[in-house]
């Protein structure tokens, strides 16, 4: 994590801005695809932990590969962006295995940078890209700072569909962070 970035975040007020969220819903199950297209958006960039599976999760849901199969199936790339050791990295490209997305090394959310990498490995720009996860500050507001046109907020994975649960910290960040939530 980005330190100096996540405090800009609480420190600078924005997290009182509006605009950091475009959308909220409860799960993939209930984000209306024909919304990225409509948006004209070419890349979906996704939290992995509590957003597409539970807590340190080392699979996904048929239901998570549906959407992503929607996804691959009307053209949309895809990307995973997870504040995760190295080790962590390497059981997402065995989940990912035989389907060409682009695994972010960074560490470092919610820093643009990895963001910008994401995006210069498909050659797109921020406009042409959303984000999707669990957490306003790493996951949205990082992507907030790069400009990606559409930033989705998911309740987190385990709150819906059971399975590991974050650490204490995490989910106390994430109470307060719902207390500043205004979309």
């Amino acid at each position: 994590m980005d330190i100096k970035t996540y405090l800009g975040f609480w420190l600078k007020g924005n997290f009182l801005r509006k605009s950091i969220v475009t959308d909220k819903v409860e799960s993939l199950k209930d984000f209306n695809i024909e919304t990225i297209i409509e948006n004209n958006i070419r890349l979906a960039v996704f939290d992995f932990d509590d957003t597409l599976s539970d807590f340190h999760g080392e699979s996904i849901s048929n239901d998570i590969a549906s959407f992503l199969n929607e996804l691959d199936s009307n053209s949309i790339k895809v990307a995973i962006y997870s504040n995760c050791s190295d080790g962590r990295n390497k059981v997402l490209f065995e989940i990912f295995e035989g389907r060409n997305y682009f695994i972010s090394s960074q560490n470092g959310k919610p820093s643009p940078n990895g963001y910008i990498e994401i995006l210069n490995h498909y050659n797109l720009k921020p406009e042409d890209a959303a984000m999707f996860g669990d957490k306003l500050g790493t996951d949205i507001y990082g992507a907030y700072l790069t400009g990606f046109k559409l930033r989705v907020l998911l309740k987190p994975y385990s709150y819906i569909f059971g399975g590991n649960i974050a650490p204490f910290k995490d989910r106390f960040v994430r109470r307060v962070e719902k207390l500043f939530i205004t979309h």
